[in-house]
């Protein structure tokens, strides 16, 4: 990846940090924190940020969001999952299926769900697996909506009025279907089969776009 502020950096370029940091870590473990291990955490607390909103959600209903501190440390031992790379490679175009693997992991070593809980969970997988590909879309007060108005914390204060987000979703949702088809022959393994090319040729998807970021 050309060396560029790690703000600026799209989802799957993020996880590419980590994944160096972590094989360079294997191979020749270093007592003192490097460059790359600050640049490694500073690229994690990126993707935890921008995914903020989904963790706040899935949390919410699996039941998990008791209290702040909980909240905290499920995210940590999430993060620790992904990190360790028990539940697949945190690199580049696998990072939405790895992470989503440790969010069900971690939830499922934090409490017991029910078979409802369970069932609010994956009906946001589609969304989870949409943010990755925001970052892949043009400089546009579409991609801004997207993820400042659908995807940021329920806490963040983004400015974006849900009436704002109700009237610009439809374009927004136009122009991240046209980035996904960019990636049309690989949607399937980006998202782990939560949204397919069959999917994307369908009459109704920007429907289902608005419907699974909305509502989930």
């Amino acid at each position: 990846m050309i060396r560029k502020k790690l703000a600026e950096a799209s989802t799957w370029e993020l996880a590419d940090e980590l994944y160096r940091f972590r094989w360079r870590e294997l191979r020749k473990p270093k007592k003192r924190p490097s460059a790359l291990a600050r640049r490694a955490l500073e690229a994690t607390q990126i993707l935890v940020d921008r995914h903020s909103g989904l963790l706040c959600q899935i949390a919410s209903r699996s039941g998990l969001m008791t209290d702040k501190k909980r909240l905290e440390n499920y995210v940590m031992r999430t993060v620790f999952k992904l990190r360790d790379g028990t539940w697949g490679s945190p690199a580049g175009n696998a990072f939405a299926v790895t992470l989503w693997n440790c969010v069900l992991a971690q939830l499922r070593a934090d409490m017991m769900m029910t078979p409802a809980q369970e069932g609010l969970v994956q009906n946001l997988k589609p969304k989870f697996m949409l943010r990755q590909f925001v970052d892949e879309m043009p400089h546009s007060y579409e991609k801004a909506l997207l993820a400042a108005g659908i995807f940021s914390s329920p806490t963040s204060l983004s400015g974006i009025s849900s009436g704002e987000i109700r009237r610009g979703l439809p374009a927004a949702c136009h122009r991240l279907h046209q980035t996904i088809l960019k990636s049309l022959a690989s949607v399937s393994a980006l998202t782990d089969r939560a949204i397919t090319d069959q999917d994307l040729s369908l009459p109704d998807i920007l429907q289902r776009f608005e419907l699974w970021l909305i509502r989930g």
